[in-house]
């Protein structure tokens, strides 16, 4: 039986399996996340908290095949925080898509058909755009509040509010693309060089 290890499998197809690693990843890290939002999601930390998803489940890739080109590490590491940030959004997407067509269905008397069509219709009247955009659009348009309750001996001393609103929205968002995209580069980054010197002076 022939063992498979990083030796052997040349250069161009280390480069290949990285890249589509990174993609595979990615969509993992970004559906796990979401599950994991559903039940806590604190603003400003969960961006770190996909990243530190990405970067456990990205690792054994690196490691296993240890490519030497410390830019194109970076790059896959790039391309996995952009994985993880789409499908993140896009989970939320599909939800909110089949949500509004079962409902679309029921209310409207339409076909499965005609009631995805309506929803599109729906967010290109209320964004201007319909599909995954113009959900992004439309749910940055929403109030979106996250509450944080503050307690001493078991009793709720005061709250504190954040709305995601238009700008603030767009601004939260390209925050997020930031950490998780400048995070996973600089993770492959330093994660890949150092795991290639490794192999140099093993």
């Amino acid at each position: 039986m022939t063992t498979i290890n990083s030796t052997t499998l040349s250069s161009p197809t280390k480069y290949i399996v990285l890249a589509a690693a990174s993609v595979a990843t990615g969509a993992l890290a970004g559906f796990i996340g979401y599950v994991i939002g559903q039940y806590f999601y604190f603003i400003f930390v969960f961006p770190f908290i996909l990243l530190v998803i990405g970067a456990i489940l990205y690792f054994p890739s690196l490691k296993f095949l240890r490519t030497s080109s410390w830019l194109f590490n970076a790059f896959c590491g790039l391309l996995m925080g952009l994985m993880i940030l789409f499908t993140f959004h896009y989970v939320e997407y599909s939800l909110f898509r089949a949500r509004n067509v079962s409902t679309f269905e029921a209310t409207q008397h339409l076909d499965q058909a005609d009631a995805s069509k309506a929803v599109d219709a729906f967010l290109q009247k209320q964004t201007g755009a319909g599909g995954f955009i113009g959900f992004l659009k439309y749910n940055n348009a929403q109030w979106n509040p996250y509450v944080y309750y503050f307690t001493q001996n078991g009793i709720v001393t005061r709250t504190f509010k954040i709305y995601l609103h238009n700008r603030n929205g767009w601004v939260y968002l390209a925050g997020e693309a930031a950490v998780l995209l400048g995070g996973s580069a600089l993770l492959g980054f330093l994660a890949g060089g150092r795991l290639f010197l490794k192999k140099k002076t093993a």
